[in-house]
C-alpha cells in the first residue's frame, strides 16, 4: 500500500512544483526574464519525468489490470503446478504423471493440466495414443472456443506428426475447420486440410 502512495507522489510532487514556478509572475525584471527563459525547459524536463514514469509504473499497472480482467487469474500458475512443472524439468516424469492425473481431476476446467499432461505422454513417455485419449477428455471439460479449438488442433497434430494417422488428422483437421473457423487454430486447420 505505502508503494501505491509513494509512486502517486512521486508523479504528482514534480507537477505542483512545476505549476507552482509556471504561475509566479510577481519577480523583478532581471529574475523574470531568466525564469520565462526556462520555463519551455522545465516543461519539457518535466514531461520526459512523467513519460518515463508513466511507462515504468502505470501502463504495466494498467496492463496487469486489464489481463486479470479479461482473463481471470487463468494466466498465472499456481504453486501446484509450478511444482509438477519443475518434476517435469528435474526429469521426475513419473511423480510428474501422478500429479497432473490428480490436477486435471481437482481442476478440470484448467487448460494448463490437460496440455502438460498430454505433451509429458507424447514426449516423456513416448505414448502419443495416450495423449490423443487425454486430450479428448479434456476437450469434454474445456468451455472456451478458443482452448477447444487448441486441443483439437494438438490432438491432429500427433495423428498427423507421432502416429502417422493422416486420415485421422484429417477428419480432426475438418472438425476444427468447421466448428472453430473464426478461432487462429481453425484458420490455421485450413491450411492443413488436403482437397
Amino acid at each position: 500500500m505505502f508503494t501505491i502512495f509513494f509512486r502517486a507522489f512521486l508523479m504528482i510532487a514534480p507537477a505542483i512544483l512545476l505549476s507552482i514556478f509556471l504561475l509566479t509572475d510577481n519577480l523583478e525584471s532581471a529574475e523574470q526574464v531568466a525564469l520565462t527563459t526556462s520555463k519551455p525547459f522545465m516543461c519539457v524536463v518535466f514531461g520526459i519525468y512523467e513519460a518515463i514514469l508513466f511507462k515504468i509504473w502505470v501502463m504495466p499497472y494498467l496492463a496487469d489490470r486489464i489481463v486479470k480482467f479479461l482473463y481471470g487469474d487463468q494466466g498465472s500458475l499456481d504453486e501446484s503446478m509450478e511444482r509438477i512443472l519443475q518434476d517435469i524439468r528435474e526429469g521426475r516424469k513419473d511423480e510428474a504423471l501422478k500429479a497432473l492425473e490428480a490436477y486435471t481431476a481437482d481442476y478440470p476446467r484448467h487448460l494448463t493440466g490437460w496440455t502438460e499432461r498430454a505433451n509429458l505422454l507424447r514426449d516423456g513417455f513416448k505414448r502419443p495414443q495416450d495423449a490423443v485419449k487425454v486430450l479428448e477428455e479434456a476437450v469434454a471439460h474445456i468451455s472456451g472456443k478458443e482452448d477447444k479449438a487448441l486441443l483439437l488442433y494438438r490432438m491432429a497434430r500427433i495423428y498427423e506428426l507421432s502416429l502417422d494417422n493422416t486420415a485421422d488428422a484429417q477428419k480432426t483437421y475438418r472438425l476444427i475447420a468447421e466448428q472453430y473457423p473464426r478461432t487462429a487454430y481453425g484458420r490455421e486447420a485450413l491450411a492443413h486440410i488436403s482437397e
